[in-house]
């Protein structure tokens, strides 16, 4: 089964305690497609692919929030497959 993944090109900025997404409205966002089994090696490709980054000056830190998260706690990094959302 195919999942949807919508990723935004941006970084975290803390600011008055608060963690704040800001968007870089040049790369701007990108639809991934995940299926059964995708690993974080594979995201991290597709990410890389898609945005059409330079590995050799540029890296990719996959994080994401919740919106029920209190404002001061920081983003969630996705560093392992175990994070990694797939179908068993």
């Amino acid at each position: 089964m195919m999942r949807q993944l919508h990723a935004v090109y941006g970084e975290w900025l803390l600011k008055d305690g608060c963690w704040n997404f800001v968007v870089d409205h040049f790369k701007g966002a990108r639809m991934l497609f995940l299926s059964e089994g995708s690993t974080h090696a594979d995201l991290v490709a597709m990410a890389q692919e898609d945005y059409n980054l330079d590995m050799n000056t540029e890296s990719v830190e996959l994080t994401y929030s919740l919106q029920q998260m209190a404002p001061d706690l920081p983003p969630i990094h996705v560093t392992s497959d175990r994070h990694v959302w797939h179908d068993t």
